[in-house]
């Protein structure tokens, strides 16, 4: 795994390993392993952003929304695809992370939206997102993705 964050204010890059068997029968990547993918990318991202401490920082989220928009099929390679994360957005209970997905030759396949509330999980009602965590999610902020 390799995690870059170039500085505050700009994507960091996740590099992630595709499976062979993230394939489906069109010998391309299963729209359904994007999700994954994505989701492999969120926690380790946060786990950089937050210093390994996202839980004890941010606390429990809960995903409301997720668009992906497919740019062009994701085909295996031992080489590992990049994704790009950001926050386009960071409201007082829930805020948006943005990425591109590149595959193994740099190419964008993917541009995506991840919604997320800040939860409580007794209640099962937004709360507001702490302090401490606005501010890191702040110092990731960009534009949003250029989805169309």
């Amino acid at each position: 795994m390799q995690c870059v964050s170039d500085s505050e204010n700009n994507p960091t890059a996740i590099e992630l390993q595709l499976r062979w068997g993230d394939m489906d029968p069109l010998n391309h990547v299963n729209n359904v392993q994007f999700a994954r993918l994505l989701e492999e990318t969120r926690v380790r991202a946060m786990d950089l952003w937050f210093d390994g401490d996202s839980r004890a920082v941010l606390g429990p989220i809960l995903i409301a929304r997720q668009d992906i928009e497919y740019v062009r099929p994701l085909h295996y390679s031992p080489d590992p695809a990049k994704v790009l994360i950001w926050v386009s957005r960071v409201g007082e209970s829930s805020f948006t992370f943005d990425y591109e997905m590149l595959d193994a030759w740099g190419k964008r396949v993917a541009l995506a939206k991840t919604v997320c509330v800040a939860a409580d999980l007794e209640t099962e009602s937004a709360r507001a997102i702490p302090d401490g965590a606005k501010r890191v999610l702040n110092a990731h902020l960009g534009d949003p993705a250029p989805m169309r």
